[in-house]
Parts: C-alpha cells; sequence; structure tokens
C-alpha cells in the first residue's frame, strides 16, 4: 500500500470511529433522561449531573460543536502515548503511528477517552447556558 493509499485509509478509519462515537451520543442523548445520572458516575467528582444532563440533550439533537477537534501528531509530541486530550487547545490528539495501525474499536476507545477528558476538564459548556454549571452538584 503506497503512502497516499495509507493516509487515505487511516482518514477513512478516523472518519468512520467519529461518526460511531457520533452516533452513539446521539442514541443516549435521545434515550429517556434515566441514563445521565448512570453516565455522569463515570465521571470524576468535578463533573455535575446537571452538566450531563445538558450535553445529552444537545447531542440528542444532533449538536456536536461542542465536541472537541482531533488532530493527527507524531506519538514524540504526545510523550509517548496514542492519545491524548488538551484542554488548551480543546484538542484530542492521536499519533499518527496509532492511527495507522489502530482498529476501529480502538480509535472509538480513545475519542471516547478523550471525550471524558474534555467533559472533566469543563471544555464543553457554554457561557450562554446557565444550566451548564462547571461546579458539582
Amino acid at each position: 500500500m503506497s503512502h497516499s493509499e495509507q493516509s487515505s485509509a487511516d482518514f477513512s478509519a478516523l472518519k468512520n470511529a467519529l461518526f460511531a462515537v457520533k452516533t452513539l451520543l446521539k442514541v443516549l442523548g435521545q434515550a429517556d433522561g434515566a441514563q445521565a445520572e448512570e453516565i455522569a458516575a463515570v465521571f470524576s467528582h468535578t463533573v455535575s449531573f446537571t452538566r450531563v444532563q445538558y450535553l445529552l440533550k444537545k447531542f440528542g439533537k444532533e449538536d456536536f460543536s461542542q465536541l472537541p477537534k482531533v488532530a493527527i501528531c507524531s506519538r514524540a509530541r504526545l510523550n509517548g502515548v496514542r492519545s491524548s486530550y488538551q484542554a488548551h487547545t480543546d484538542t484530542i490528539y492521536l499519533a499518527e503511528d496509532f492511527l495507522s495501525a489502530a482498529t476501529e474499536l480502538q480509535l472509538i476507545t480513545a475519542l471516547l477517552e478523550g471525550l471524558v477528558d474534555a467533559i472533566e476538564a469543563g471544555s464543553m459548556t457554554t457561557a450562554t447556558d446557565s444550566t451548564t454549571p462547571n461546579s458539582t452538584t
């Protein structure tokens, strides 16, 4: 496989993983709401139940505007890890070699881990919505 074919395959795998993550978030957001409490329990004590409910409602309406960006970089830039969320850039970084070798499930897992980190960092809130407190309840 040539470099351009590999890059195209990598991009396709990432695109499929992003679609799967958005589909999962949409389904969770369209559920009856009882799952918000269980999902909030996954996060550290710094994430409020109210913020989780708010984000799920947005995702259920297919509003993914608050999702962090995704970028590809070298593993050296990531200090040897396969993926990392950086709050100061609001970006999930994936290592190039990880992207090339990862299965779709591994990519989905890395993206969801980054999403959890973004929510815990308080990056996925809006200044215009008073129902998304940064403090715990």
